[in-house]
Parts: structure tokens; C-alpha cells; sequence
């Protein structure tokens, strides 16, 4: 990732075991990509500012229960969360925009041991970030196991690219969060971009849901004022649009939920520690799901052992 590093830089860290947790303060931030959602940034520029208190504990405080989950061995030196809230961004071949950064640009990626934490909707309820958080962290226990046990190749941005689909990818980290805070609700209740775990009985009554996320997203953003107050936020929802139209696989963000549910009421039957066990022990077997059901059967199999 191409950026500069401001000379007033503001960062802090967090050790546990021989881990660390870096959080980044990024504020005037403004770069250059084709696309907002982007990895890739040209001519990134930011400076550091103060902290928010109460954003500083929240966040170290939910990387460290999150990765209390995972052995140790796992674990790398350091990760780093980059928290964004706004931004002057330049579309290649457009002009540049300023714009609040939305949580749906919120991503990890592996391969830099990186979040990128944007916080235009949750900064109002501070407490949503312990649940989207601690998902994103739990994207990273999986990945970093993985790596460790080249199931993964270095070459692969995520597990996507490897052995599992966006089902058990996405419903894996919401029953991580769901498990690290105590809770079947991902964000705010009744907030667009909340997802309550134990909503949908079964997959049938999932894909019955009569909006899809694009379209929640979309929903989403116009309430908010992103759409259409906001040239990029209207190019985004239409690079979504055609992404989802290009999808053969379904909406994997519809199944997650389900997903997450019948993992976490797991949970009541034997133990977090158990039940996280077998889906860790999955994942660095390698082996290929394309199909959240398969996978449960097979979570079920292994804690019956």
C-alpha cells in the first residue's frame, strides 16, 4: 500500500503475550484509487490528531478478547487497526471529493496484518464497535491459523481465496463477535446495518429475505444522506450492483447470519472453547466447503467425537 506517513503520526499500542495492537488515528487523510473499496491507495496523506479515549479502550480492549480465542502460536508480532472517519478522495479520472469514510469500507487484510476501521455510522453508537470490531479480528484468527499452517498460500489475499465461501467466511467472524461480546446482535438493534444471528430458523427462511444486501446497503446510505449527497457513494452502490450481478454463488451475506446462529447456540450445548476448537481445527485442515450446511455437519461431527 503506497502512503505517507506524516511526521506527527499518532499511534497506540496494546501487548498481549508477545503480540501488539497498533491503532492508528488517521485524520486529513486523503488518497487516490479506481475504487474507494480499494486496498490500493495512491498518494495516501494523513496526520495524526488526538485520540478518543473511549475509542482507544474500546478497540484495544475487543482485539484483546477476541484474540484470547486463538492459541498464542498463532498470533503475529503486531497488528495494526487504521481508524478512518473522513477523507478527500480522488477517483482515478474523477475529482476529488470529500467524503465520510462509511463502515462498509471497513476490511482486514491478511496479508498486512491491517484493519481498516471506518466509522461514519457507528461513531454514533460507540458501543457497535466492539461487535464489527471484533468480526473483522475474527477474520484474522482464521487467517492468521491458516497461514501459519500454509493452508493458505501467501499469494491469497483471504481464506475466500483458498477453501471457503462467503457464507462461512462472513458467519464464522459474526459468531466470533457474538461470542467475544455476549451477544446475537451485530451492531445496534433496528440500525440498517445490524444483524441479529438468531433471526432466521433456518437456511430456507434466510434466502427467503426480501432485500438483498446490496439493496440494504443502498437503503442504508440514502437514510444516512450518502446517497445522493455523494458522487462516490452513488459509484459505489453501482459497482456493488454489478458485482452482485456477476454473482453465481448467491448472497453469502444472507446465509452468515443463519450461520452464526446455529454456531453460537453450540455454544449451549458445549462450550465456546470446543466449538471454536472445531472450526479452527477445520480451517487449517484445508479442506473445501461451498456450502454452510456441509460445513455445520461437519462442526457437529467433530464436537460429537
Amino acid at each position: 500500500m503506497n502512503g505517507l506517513y506524516i511526521a506527527f503520526l499518532l499511534f497506540v499500542t496494546n501487548t498481549v503475550f508477545a503480540f501488539q495492537t497498533k491503532v492508528i488515528f488517521k485524520n486529513n487523510l486523503s488518497f487516490m484509487a479506481d475504487s474507494l473499496k480499494s486496498i490500493d491507495r495512491q498518494n495516501e496523506v494523513f496526520t495524526g490528531g488526538s485520540t478518543d479515549p473511549q475509542i482507544e479502550r474500546l478497540i484495544l480492549s475487543t482485539v484483546n478478547n477476541t484474540v484470547k480465542l486463538i492459541p498464542p502460536k498463532y498470533l503475529p508480532p503486531l497488528l495494526t487497526i487504521n481508524y478512518e472517519q473522513n477523507a478527500l478522495f480522488t477517483k482515478t479520472g474523477k475529482a476529488a471529493e470529500q467524503i465520510p469514510l462509511s463502515m462498509v469500507l471497513t476490511f482486514q487484510t491478511p496479508t498486512l496484518n491491517e484493519i481498516r476501521y471506518s466509522d461514519f455510522e457507528t461513531k454514533v453508537h460507540p458501543e457497535d464497535l466492539k461487535t464489527n470490531l471484533a468480526h473483522e479480528v475474527g477474520h484474522m484468527l482464521i487467517e492468521w491459523a491458516c497461514r501459519a499452517k500454509g493452508v493458505t498460500k501467501p499469494t491469497d489475499k483471504t481464506v475466500l481465496s483458498s477453501h471457503w465461501v462467503s457464507s462461512i467466511y462472513e458467519g464464522v467472524a459474526d459468531y466470533i463477535s457474538a461470542t467475544v461480546n455476549d451477544t446475537t446482535v451485530i451492531g445496534t438493534p433496528g440500525a440498517w446495518y445490524s444483524r441479529d444471528i438468531l433471526k432466521f430458523k433456518t437456511l430456507e427462511e434466510a434466502h427467503q429475505r426480501s432485500i438483498s444486501t446490496v439493496k440494504l446497503v443502498e437503503n442504508g446510505w440514502m437514510q444516512a444522506g450518502l446517497i445522493p449527497s455523494y458522487q462516490t457513494y452513488v459509484d459505489l452502490i453501482a459497482e456493488f450492483k454489478k458485482q452482485a450481478s456477476d454473482e453465481t454463488v448467491g448472497d453469502g451475506y444472507v446465509e452468515a447470519p443463519w450461520l452464526a446462529g446455529q454456531l453460537w447456540q453450540l455454544n449451549r450445548v458445549y462450550d465456546s472453547k470446543s466449538v471454536f476448537g472445531a472450526i479452527l481445527e477445520i480451517a487449517i485442515s484445508g479442506k473445501k466447503f461451498t456450502s454452510p450446511e456441509l460445513f455445520l455437519n461437519e462442526i457437529k461431527l467433530k464436537l460429537k467425537k
